[in-house]
């Protein structure tokens, strides 16, 4: 069972869901519930962008608290005014006072909110390691899930350790994959929560607004062959991004110590 995720109360009752503000979504995902957490992973920004902007105009719409939490270096995934409030974290301060200062901002909104954070991905940047963003993550989350909050996260795909994939995996409650296949987008629900469906788990295609599930086997091995060619270069990787950048840095040491042999 998922770390944030104890058996849910009540939730046949309506005032516990929540929509993405998609209705083709919604079928497929039946819904969102209080306390969601849903993990986007992306090829980039834009996808999820596509995604968190019905979910928060659909929130206002439903007289819903929006909050986004803005912290990266990419362009803003809301746009001027979508959110009822902006909070800028400044993630250089360090993994402890950035965890804390939000988990401290996240009690004094309360109960009910939906949260929009930037892709999860930029902390890298300023922490360099993915152990603190699994760790930032396995705080949070719960957090957020006993204060019966719908938010939306984002992670980079090919970016990330095995370790810090699964500790997300394992906390959220929904976990989907988005893919651009040859423009269009393929939503694949990885994990989904104490819900399911015939078709939930199948990837779909996203065209003028409506979500189609690939239901021919030949067409949806086509899809992953393509789409395990195109990722092969930014596969996931079993070290994390501080362990990569070390290796890096004894390859090329190495390769100037073999120069230098040369040389001699």
């Amino acid at each position: 069972m998922p770390t944030a995720s104890p058996e849910l109360e009540g939730e046949s009752q309506p005032e516990r869901f929540a929509t993405t503000g998609l209705p083709g979504l919604d079928a497929i995902l039946g819904g969102l519930r209080l306390g969601d957490n849903v993990v986007w992973r992306v090829g980039s920004v834009d996808e999820y962008r596509a995604f968190v902007e019905p979910f928060a105009a659909a929130a206002r719409a439903d007289a819903r608290r929006v909050v986004y939490v803005r912290f990266g270096s990419h362009a803003p995934v809301l746009a001027a005014g979508a959110a009822s409030v902006v909070v800028d974290l400044d993630a250089l301060r360090g993994f402890e006072s950035f965890t804390v200062r939000l988990h401290t901002l996240i009690g004094e909104q309360g109960e009910g909110v939906f949260y929009v954070f930037d892709c999860l991905s930029t902390l890298l940047d300023a922490w360099a390691t993915d152990g603190m963003i699994a760790n930032f993550f396995r705080v949070i989350c719960p957090y957020l899930y006993q204060l019966d909050t719908v938010a939306y996260f984002a992670l980079e795909r090919g970016v990330h350790s095995f370790a810090t994939r699964d500790t997300i995996r394992a906390t959220t409650q929904l976990l989907i994959d988005l893919y651009d296949d040859g423009g269009t987008l393929v939503l694949h629900p990885l994990k989904v929560w104490q819900r399911s469906s015939p078709t939930m788990f199948l990837p779909h295609r996203h065209e003028q607004g409506r979500f189609a599930p690939i239901r021919v086997s030949a067409e949806v091995t086509s899809l992953f062959a393509r789409l395990r060619e195109r990722a092969s270069a930014v596969a996931e990787r079993p070290l994390d991004s501080w362990q990569r950048l070390f290796l890096r840095a004894a390859d090329l040491a190495a390769g100037e110590r073999e120069g230098a042999r040369r040389n001699r």
